[in-house]
């Protein structure tokens, strides 16, 4: 017995220091992936907020269509000054409305013709975050007349 507890001293400083090894190495990656995780969430919400400057464009978009004599006097195409979102502090979004044409629609007559138009918003957030969403709108119905036909 004498001898094998001369052979077993170190041991269990080799053990301990083994244990500490691993565990500084889990450590080590709880904090690196807990770093990982806080910028992927902060660039999710700068995301989130350029989505939400967009989509305000669209919304602001519908809400001035001009007349279709508007577009015949700018070749077809209007593009409204960049704003600031409000509540957001860093957002801002511009938004182009094009008419793209005028349209029949089944289930109406040849007198009555659809205008078509195309939306496009652009946002950009704090650090570069860039969202852009596009929604094509058909609006009518109006009279047909030789008038605006392309």
């Amino acid at each position: 017995m004498g001898k094998m507890g001369r052979d077993e001293k170190g041991v269990a400083l080799i053990v301990a220091l083994l244990l500490l090894l691993v565990l500084t190495i889990i450590g080590i990656s709880a904090i690196t992936t807990t770093s990982l995780e806080t910028i992927i969430s902060g660039n999710d919400s700068f995301r989130i907020k350029s989505f939400y400057a967009a989509e305000a464009g669209l919304e602001q978009g519908f809400k001035d269509l001009p007349p279709l004599e508007k577009f015949a006097a700018s070749d077809k195409k209007i593009t409204l000054p960049r704003k600031k979102l409000d509540g957001t502090g860093d957002s801002y979004y511009s938004t182009k409305i094009e008419l793209v044409g005028l349209a029949k629609r089944k289930g109406y007559g040849s007198e009555w013709e659809f205008k078509r138009y195309k939306i496009n918003s652009m946002a950009d957030s704090s650090l570069s975050a860039k969202q852009e969403i596009e929604a094509q709108l058909s609006y009518g119905p109006f009279k047909a007349s030789t008038e605006y036909n392309n």
